[in-house]
């Protein structure tokens, strides 16, 4: 009898030390589902911002979901929103020109990315802007011939 007290105080004290030690089979990897990023911290008025991101593997992927990239100025005012289909690597890219009525407030401008249920943000300084948009120059004139 005293064989089966000592092996049912092992087997406890046994299952008691291995409920707290980490568990390395369930650990996830590093990559975020979802990613989005600019190619620089901050921009002028009229300046070219390019967005571009990356998907991780989706059950999505099959299908033709597209991104929805949102910006969004320091006073909580939607200034672009955007649809992007990715490309054969689960990438996205696109190039917005920052400026417009509606990109009048100087900061920080959050560009958040919404695919399925993955969700991604990041943001960047914008200096300000007269909230016009500046008109192309004239086309040159044709030279006769």
């Amino acid at each position: 009898m005293k064989i089966v007290g000592y092996g049912a105080v092992l087997l406890l004290m046994f299952s008691i030390i291995s409920f707290g030690m980490p568990t390395f089979a369930t650990a996830q990897s590093s990559e975020a589902p979802l990613s989005v990023s600019t190619d620089y911290p901050g921009y002028a008025e009229n300046g070219e911002i390019t967005i571009s991101g990356k998907v991780k593997e989706s059950s999505l992927s099959a299908y033709s979901t597209p991104i929805t990239l949102m910006i969004v100025s320091p006073d909580d005012n939607i200034v672009t929103i955007k649809q992007l289909n990715l490309d054969s690597n689960n990438e996205f890219s696109t190039t917005i020109v920052a400026g417009g009525p509606l990109w009048k407030a100087g900061g920080d401008y959050t560009v958040k990315a919404n695919y399925g249920a993955q969700k991604a943000e990041i943001t960047f300084n914008y200096a300000g802007g007269s909230g016009s948009i500046s008109a192309p120059p004239p086309p040159p004139e044709p030279t006769p011939i």
